[in-house]
């Protein structure tokens, strides 16, 4: 993944970009914070572009001649919030909310099944914890924030889909229910309907 640095308030992608270096997946989620423009389109992949990321990952996960696999580019600018840990993304947002998501519903899975009682697998929710819950949030003394937040007007069923606590009840049902737009029917879609067992996910 390589993450490009717009310097300007409006950003001309027909100029070249300082680049930032190539960079991990895991290293550009836990790296900021990032929001998405209301002026952007909302998000729009399909089960068809997941499962093509998914391959990706997938692809280079098993196969130890594989040493890199270039993802694609995000390109961020600094946001006009009062933060300066704050970035908006002007392009990636697809790529890197499904990466969001993706870590977020493992650490959940990985939750759940040590929750079970099964004593084997706590080894293995802290070794997923511990390389996943900084990609979903970034946590302080006095708050968690969410490492990925689209834009305002889906930003409260965002919330519901990836709530600060792992633990907490999520009814999918009722978040599909309260899907308004098609975006946010995609977001939902993402997270209720996948059927992929994802225990290489574990190794990014």
């Amino acid at each position: 993944y390589s993450k490009h640095i717009c310097d300007t308030a409006e950003c001309d992608k027909s100029r070249p970009m300082a680049d930032s270096g190539t960079k991990t997946l895991g290293s550009v989620l836990s790296g900021d914070l990032y929001r998405i423009p209301d002026y952007q389109r909302g998000y729009a992949w399909t089960k068809n572009e997941v499962n093509d990321f998914l391959d990706d990952l997938e692809y280079v996960t098993n196969n130890d001649s594989v040493d890199n696999h270039y993802i694609n580019s995000i390109i961020v600018t600094e946001s006009d919030e009062d933060d300066s840990g704050i970035v908006d993304i002007i392009d990636g947002q697809q790529r890197l909310i499904t990466a969001n998501l993706l870590a977020h519903e493992i650490l959940r899975r990985a939750a759940e099944i040590a929750d079970e009682g099964n004593g084997n697998v706590e080894h293995l929710e802290d070794e997923i914890d511990g390389k996943l819950y900084t990609d979903v949030y970034k946590e302080t003394r006095r708050q968690t924030q969410r490492r990925v937040l689209p834009a305002t007007e889906h930003q409260s069923i965002f919330r519901d889909l990836v709530p600060t606590e792992l633990d907490s009840e999520r009814k999918i049902d009722l978040i599909e229910t309260g899907a308004s737009t098609p975006s946010e029917q995609k977001l939902v879609g993402r997270v209720a309907k996948s059927s992929r067992v994802c225990l290489w996910c574990f190794q990014l």
